[in-house]
């Protein structure tokens, strides 16, 4: 088993066991989105490793779909996690003006702080793939600096279940963010391959936490709260 498959593997069976227990726990009820996510993570990863090995002319357009796929539903998990904060300190879900300029201001800076691949000299086809791939990693990192620049603006509070998969999405869209700069001064070869690879490593360690979280940690936080009333009705 060579290093990417060993990854690959990796990641499914963390996806695979995060949603057993968001299942489990009933967890998804209110993180549907952030949980449809991680469903369709794992489906499409299955299913381009499918394609790879019965249709591998295909292979790169099916990652082009993922790519797509995965930036609108990740700023779906985005939406969703802002949604819970307003709800979670007792405010009206208006109209966010200051969002969407915040968000632009930091996607500009993020395109400019991404650079530009060379792409020269390639098929139609890597250019689109190439594009996308910057295009997420780099709109999905703006992303994440609009929610958590619109939270402190507005000094929300942050439940724990929430912080929990905010801090797991800021890990991933920086680490993924220093991918796609280093990819515009290594974009082929050995180096290339090794900074991708790295990207994957830190995401194996985001679903880690998360399964961390919510099978341990989010149990002993539910019985911790229990036990006062509990203590209390004895009483």
């Amino acid at each position: 088993m060579n290093l990417d498959t060993a990854i690959f593997s990796i990641s499914c069976l963390l996806i695979a066991g995060l949603i057993a227990v968001m299942t489990s726990k009933r967890v998804f009820l209110a993180l549907p989105v952030f949980f449809f996510y991680l469903c369709t993570g794992l489906v499409l990863g299955l299913a381009a490793l499918l394609v790879l090995h019965t249709i591998p002319a295909w292979y790169v357009h099916f990652v082009i779909f993922i790519y797509a796929t995965d930036l609108i539903f990740f700023f779906g998990v985005i939406i969703e996690l802002g949604k819970n904060l307003l709800r979670h300190n007792r405010l009206a879900a208006t109209r966010q003006p200051v969002a969407i300029l915040l968000f632009l201001i930091t996607a500009l800076l993020a395109i400019a702080l991404a650079g530009q691949a060379v792409t020269s000299g390639r098929t139609w086809v890597f250019r689109m793939y190439t594009f996308l791939a910057r295009f997420n990693e780099t709109l999905s990192f703006a992303g994440f600096l609009t929610l958590a620049t619109w939270s402190s603006l507005r000094k929300l509070r942050w439940p724990a279940r929430e912080l929990h998969v905010a801090t797991g999405l800021g890990i991933q869209t920086f680490a993924w963010f220093v991918v796609t700069v280093l990819h515009s001064h290594w974009n082929q070869g050995t180096v290339y391959h090794g900074v991708n690879q790295a990207g994957q490593i830190i995401y194996i360690g985001v679903l880690a936490y998360w399964l961390h979280y919510f099978w341990i940690r989010a149990g002993q936080v539910s019985a911790a709260r229990r036990e006062p009333s509990m203590t209390t009705a004895a009483r």
